[in-house]
């Protein structure tokens, strides 16, 4: 594996080959050991200049939570923690403004409707960050927060629907349905024991982030499942969760690189 620096600002991890030939030993565990859902605050730093720079006044959050975004002044989503936020259900309601930006986090991957709300999001806003647990936390057991239940022994977080990822390159985001066949792929306990040592040591892969902005043309969403990109789910399922990660790894390094 390539070298990666502990302070986060440069990560190259590119291919599934880099993570195949991550060290690890017979002591090694599956279990991680560090939550990293919280706002990781490199990343969050990486956007907030974006929006700085382009100087955007008018920024919303959708499902804000206990920890909003600094520099949206407008929230939506159902029983938020923030004060003065409108009750708007992005399954089937549209978004009541238009916006320079608009923040979600750890949002798209729990709803049943991503499909309205991500084309609602383009339509109404000239740019805008995605961040949602990357397709590396989704195989791993052991993940979710609730520690002490069985809900441990799934893959990734329990309650998800969707594993989400993109292609900052393509200016690309895929959304795959987080089916119960997840659970029988077949996944070789050394290769989670990587997964786990990136997880534990480079918490910057623990989600996928997606920065859009219209003047770079306006992004391609990809829900496989739908008409436009049905899939085999017996045949195509393994596949498309190996793409997944491939292109994770690379986006997260386009991101951090980039911006």
């Amino acid at each position: 594996m390539r070298n990666i620096v502990q302070d986060q600002k440069d990560y190259t991890i590119d291919t599934i080959a880099d993570l195949l030939s991550v060290c690890v030993d017979e002591t090694s565990s599956t279990n991680v050991t560090n939550i990293y859902w919280y706002t990781n605050h490199h990343i969050l730093q990486k956007v907030t200049k974006y929006c700085q720079i382009n100087q955007y006044k008018e920024i919303l959050e959708i499902g804000p939570g206990t920890t909003p975004f600094p520099l949206a002044k407008k929230f939506i989503g159902k029983d938020e923690r923030v004060a003065n936020y409108r009750e708007v259900d992005i399954n089937k309601e549209v978004l009541p403004e238009t916006y320079d930006f608009v923040y979600a986090r750890h949002v798209l991957e729990d709803i049943h409707n991503p499909e309205f709300a991500m084309r609602e999001i383009i339509l109404k806003s000239k740019s805008g960050f995605i961040e949602t647990p990357s397709p590396l936390i989704e195989i791993m057991r052991n993940i979710d927060a609730e520690r002490n239940s069985n809900v441990n022994e799934l893959r990734g977080y329990a309650h998800h629907r969707y594993i989400v990822w993109s292609n900052m390159a393509t200016n690309t985001i895929y959304f795959l349905p987080k089916l119960p066949l997840i659970e029988k792929l077949e996944i070789p306990d050394i290769l989670l024991k990587k997964c786990c040592s990136i997880a534990n040591d480079y918490p910057v892969y623990w989600n996928n982030y997606f920065l859009w902005d219209k003047k770079r043309g306006e992004p391609t969403i990809v829900f496989y499942g739908n008409r436009e990109y049905p899939f085999d789910i017996i045949k195509d399922y393994g596949t498309l969760i190996t793409k997944a990660l491939q292109e994770s790894f690379e986006n997260t390094n386009c991101f951090v690189s980039t911006f």
